[in-house]
């Protein structure tokens, strides 16, 4: 093979190689781009980079979704949410609430993130009257390492 590309220097075929050269051509195209995205067993569901030979994640990771709290009487409402496995590195990722209700107003007054770890947190909140209702909340959670760029 002739060809190496730009910015990685993943071996491509040229239009002057032999065809019977196909399979071992497109084989080693493969085991480069294998080789430069490293090791996805060691950080599952991420983006892989490998650097010097180190295998590291995208300095970043998200997971994002919606859980529906219920009001009690007592103005209060707390749910749980999950994140999907294996997706942060990071002990507490940046959790950021966004209030909604199917009818457009709004049941509480405050949410917060609580209890924040790599696999869980809760969301608790306070309506703003006596309700027993269901309200959403849209989260987004996101992970940005000390690998990232600031701002």
């Amino acid at each position: 093979m002739a060809g190496t590309t730009t910015n990685f220097g993943f071996d491509y075929p040229t239009s002057t190689d032999y065809v019977k050269d196909g399979a071992t051509a497109i084989q080693t195209l493969a085991d480069d781009v294998d080789a430069r995205f490293g090791n996805v067993a060691t950080y599952p569901n991420q983006i892989v980079n490998r650097v010097s030979g180190v295998s590291r994640p995208v300095p970043y990771a998200q997971a994002v979704g919606s859980a529906a709290p219920v009001f009690t009487a007592s103005n209060s409402a707390s749910i749980t949410v999950t994140f999907p496995a294996s997706r942060f590195t990071v002990s507490t990722p940046i959790i950021t609430l966004t209030n909604f209700s199917a009818s457009g107003s709004l049941i509480a007054s405050t949410y917060r993130a609580l209890s924040i770890t790599s696999s869980s947190f809760t969301i608790t909140g306070t309506a703003t009257t006596a309700v027993t209702a269901t309200g959403a909340v849209f989260w987004n959670a996101i992970q940005m390492t000390s690998a990232s760029a600031s701002g």
